[in-house]
């Protein structure tokens, strides 16, 4: 993998800790900083203050819903990437989701590995942009 994993930064946003906790585990060995927010508000605080690259939050949360951090991220911090995550699998959600800019959508039980292919496409994309913009500069 690139070595643009130590400086990539992935904040996880949900509710439930042991969920919280074990994303943040399986995502920190495979070498990334990540940090963890227990609702879209604490996550929006951080988003604000820090350079983040993805965020993979669950769709219900106390207050704010996933699709609305989503939402609020996007008008402010087009560049961050979102992975929603829920235990409702309901299809018209998942399709507003995307409609906001959402790179994926998946159900509860996460899968670990699928979380970290979704990751590791994200790096992909953002390495592919970035060398892009730098050829552009070149030119």
């Amino acid at each position: 993998m690139s070595s643009n994993l130590k400086n990539f930064r992935i904040l996880i946003v949900d509710d439930e800790p042991l969920i919280r906790q074990s994303l943040c585990e399986i995502l920190r060995i495979d070498g990334y900083k990540v940090q963890m927010a227990a609702s879209a508000e604490e996550a929006q605080e951080i988003i604000a203050q820090q350079s983040i690259d993805v965020v993979v939050t669950d769709l219900k949360l106390p207050k704010l819903s996933g699709v609305e951090l989503l939402k609020w991220s996007k008008e402010k911090y087009p560049a961050v990437e979102f992975i929603l995550i829920t235990g409702y699998g309901c299809v018209e959600t998942a399709v507003e989701a995307m409609k906001e800019g959402a790179f994926e959508y998946i159900t509860k039980p996460i899968n670990d590995e699928e979380i970290k292919i979704l990751i590791r496409n994200i790096v992909d994309k953002k390495n592919i942009l970035s060398e892009n913009q730098a050829l552009k500069e070149e030119l």
